[in-house]
C-alpha cells in the first residue's frame, strides 16, 4: 500500500472519528448520553483504528463528555505521540501570537 493511499485511509479514520465526537457534542442537550450510543461509538473507533490499511499505525484519542466531565473512550491515553499537521499548525500560530 503506497503513502497517499495510507494518508487517506488515516485521513477517513481521523474524520470518522471526528464525525462521532461531533455526534456525541450534538446531543449533549441530552443529560445522559444513551449507554448504546457510546458503546457505539466504542466499537466503531476500534473497528476504524484496527483497519487493515492503518492497523500499523499508533493511534491516541481520547472522546471526554463535557456534560458529564468524563471519559467516554480512550486508546492509549499515556502514548507520547508527535502531533498531527493541523495540531503543529495550531501550536505554531499560538506561539506566534504569544511572542508577538
Amino acid at each position: 500500500m503506497g503513502v497517499m493511499s495510507r494518508r487517506r485511509a488515516g485521513a477517513q479514520v481521523a474524520i470518522a472519528a471526528a464525525c462521532l465526537l461531533a455526534q456525541a457534542l450534538a446531543g449533549a442537550q441530552t443529560p445522559r448520553p444513551a449507554a448504546p450510543a457510546i458503546a457505539r461509538l466504542r466499537q466503531e473507533l476500534l473497528a476504524d483504528t484496527a483497519q487493515p490499511n492503518v492497523r500499523r499505525a499508533v493511534w491516541g484519542i481520547i472522546v471526554h463528555s463535557l456534560d458529564r466531565d468524563e471519559r467516554l473512550f480512550e486508546l492509549n491515553p499515556q502514548t507520547l505521540l508527535v502531533p498531527a499537521s493541523t495540531a503543529k499548525i495550531l501550536s505554531a500560530l499560538t506561539a506566534a501570537d504569544a511572542v508577538g
